[in-house]
């Protein structure tokens, strides 16, 4: 595993398809973790449904922005920002967009736990607050906002399109340094 623990999404080069680019952020040759676990972004700008995706192991995606629908395996799910959905292993899935805008998402790749460890959080504090740890790793991602992150020892600043890779049992807090909330996902895997 590598010692970088953060990169902004300008820093990633974009991998291409025929109805969408995805980048790796968390999980990729940036930065490492264990376990098949990793957090990207991906922007679906084709307003047909492409090739269906399939993967062995769990996926959540959280929509960011603009309009569309996901097929997941026969089922078709209107998708608007603040959406998520629960893809299990071996379950074929695409994403179209149905806007003028392409369709934003956050997604993760985790070892199957058939339980979502995907949600968002909002902090509108000046202060760190209490530090926190636990035995799994996780995966942030900066949404809006400006703030400051610690992992560790560490402080990183925050800001939109960020990603922050925070090893298990790694104390970590959040704060916020602008005059919006800090809104940032996370994303949580087994080791």
């Amino acid at each position: 595993m590598g010692d970088r623990i953060s990169v902004h999404e300008s820093e990633v080069e974009r991998e291409e398809y025929p109805d969408r680019w995805s980048k790796d952020l968390i999980g990729g040759p940036k930065v490492q973790t264990t376990s098949g676990f990793s957090l990207g972004i991906a922007e679906y700008f084709a307003p047909e449904f492409g090739e269906l995706q399939l993967h062995d192991d769990q996926e959540e995606v959280y929509v960011v922005s603009g309009v569309g629908q996901i097929r997941i395996a026969d089922e078709l799910h209107d998708v608007e920002p603040g959406a998520s959905f629960l893809l299990p292993p071996g379950t074929p899935h695409a994403t179209r967009r149905t806007g003028d805008e392409p369709v934003c998402v956050v997604y993760t790749h985790a070892a199957p736990s058939g339980e979502k460890t995907m949600g968002v959080s909002t902090s509108d504090s000046a202060d760190f607050g209490e530090l926190r740890a636990h035995d799994d790793q996780e995966a942030l991602y900066v949404i809006s906002g400006v703030g400051q992150v610690r992992v560790g020892d560490v402080i990183l600043e925050a800001r939109p399109g960020a990603g922050i890779y925070v090893p298990p049992d790694t104390p970590h807090a959040r704060r916020c340094t602008g005059t919006e909330p800090l809104r940032t996902l996370f994303a949580h895997g087994a080791v």
